[in-house]
């Protein structure tokens, strides 16, 4: 199914049934995580973590460690974030998975900073104010992996970073989109997402809150650079994560 900007309005408005975040953790669902986190003698400590103010450590430390076990989302160099890039079978897929942590975003009021080429999406959460890793960062790091399952979400190999490609897409132009808020810069993207759609044409994005850049160039599908891209997850972690460190102002 295509999603058009309208599906992108109504799916934003709550079309989809949003996962509600507890404002408390049960006594069972506390006891289970703590059995998983506290079984693990090889379980990091996770104490230089940079948890942003009021954060109930106890249950992020144990959230963290099952978001990071399998070595999926890792922490940021600086300790107050994770990452991990998904990989689709296609950009649909990569799309109406986007739509719909877009979606939760809105309905939480805390928004993802992230980027997106062809059927690879990067993810980054952190929290600017308090400033640090913040319980909405793991429960949306937790939505995005149920998401990610319910539309495709497909491993390819690891097959190196390719210098020329990395060129293609590092010395692309960009324009930078400013809107008032994160709901309104989402009505643009999925303008430039019907038109990928319609017209097999890509575009190198990112979007951090109220900020959005976009390449000047499109490639389409047969093109080596794509090709390149669409199989080799290495690259395409390192690329997306250049231009989300640079729409949010980090490069």
């Amino acid at each position: 199914m295509i999603l058009t900007r309208a599906h992108c309005l109504r799916t934003a408005r709550g079309a989809i049934s949003p996962i509600r975040a507890s404002p408390a953790i049960s006594s069972t669902a506390r006891a289970l995580l703590q059995r998983g986190y506290a079984s693990d003698s090889s379980a990091p400590s996770f104490d230089d973590v940079n948890f942003s103010k009021k954060t109930d450590t106890e249950i992020a430390k144990q959230k963290l460690y099952s978001l990071t076990k399998d070595g999926q989302w890792k922490l940021l160099p600086a300790k107050n974030g994770i990452d991990r890039s998904y990989y689709f079978q296609d950009y649909k897929g990569a799309w109406r998975f986007m739509n719909s942590v877009a979606a939760e975003a809105i309905t939480r009021n805390h928004h993802p900073e992230w980027s997106n080429f062809c059927n690879h999406v990067y993810v980054r959460w952190t929290t600017h104010r308090p400033a640090g890793l913040s319980m909405e960062d793991l429960d949306l790091a937790l939505v995005c992996e149920k998401l990610a399952a319910e539309h495709e979400f497909a491993p390819v190999a690891q097959l190196g970073i390719q210098p020329e490609v990395m060129r293609a897409f590092r010395d692309s132009s960009f324009e930078c989109h400013s809107g008032v808020s994160f709901k309104k810069i989402w009505t643009r993207v999925g303008r430039f997402a019907d038109d990928a759609i319609a017209h097999d044409a890509y575009r190198l994005w990112s979007n951090v809150y109220n900020k959005l850049y976009v390449s000047t160039q499109t490639w389409r599908e047969g093109d080596p650079p794509v090709r390149a891209f669409v199989y080799d997850d290495k690259m395409g972690f390192e690329v997306l994560k250049d231009l989300a460190d640079k729409a949010a102002g980090l490069k």
